[in-house]
């Protein structure tokens, strides 16, 4: 049977070893290889910060709106001109205000749905400022964009996407 001074010994042996591991972990840490894995991942994130947030980026050459997967305008900003797709010339009205482009695409044939996308020649980017897709109005919300991301509006089958040489086709639903 266990006396209390027995207790009393095995507990102030367990206090001793639990400080002395307590002592060696301040004294050090990390070992070496744990120290070279961290170095590894904290330079691969820097090179990663460095190739998506400090490298040039190309600008939009300009941008395509399709509609239901068929072009319905382009745009492009070298040469300040667009292009109106097979189809959509009675469906797409284009003002010229100040030096920016404002482009309603009407959806259906009756002219009842509709979107509008403002062009910002200045700043090279893109957005639709108005819709009547449903209440939520989801693709007027989105934000503008310039060399990448798209706007797409789901009720109308719309897509707005930049023209880069790199493809993006998104898939949305």
């Amino acid at each position: 049977m266990l006396t209390l001074q027995d207790i009393d010994s095995k507990i102030k042996m367990e206090i001793k070893v639990l400080k002395k591991d307590v002592v060696s972990f301040t004294k050090h840490p990390f070992k070496k290889a744990d120290l070279l894995v961290y170095s590894i991942v904290a330079l691969f994130i820097c090179g990663l910060f460095l190739v998506f947030f400090l490298l040039p980026k190309e600008q939009a050459k300009g941008f395509c709106v399709s509609v239901d997967d068929k072009t319905a305008f382009t745009y492009l900003y070298s040469d300040n001109s667009y292009e109106v797709g097979q189809g959509f010339s009675d469906r797409i009205t284009v003002e010229n205000n100040a030096g920016d482009v404002t482009v309603t695409v009407f959806i259906d044939e009756s002219k009842t749905e509709y979107n509008v996308i403002y062009f910002n020649k200045t700043k090279r980017t893109v957005k639709v400022i108005d819709s009547n897709c449903s209440i939520r109005k989801d693709c007027v919300y989105s934000q503008e964009i310039s060399d990448s991301g798209a706007i797409i509006c789901v009720p109308h089958k719309l897509r707005v996407l930049p023209l880069n040489p790199v493809s993006f086709n998104p898939r949305v639903g």
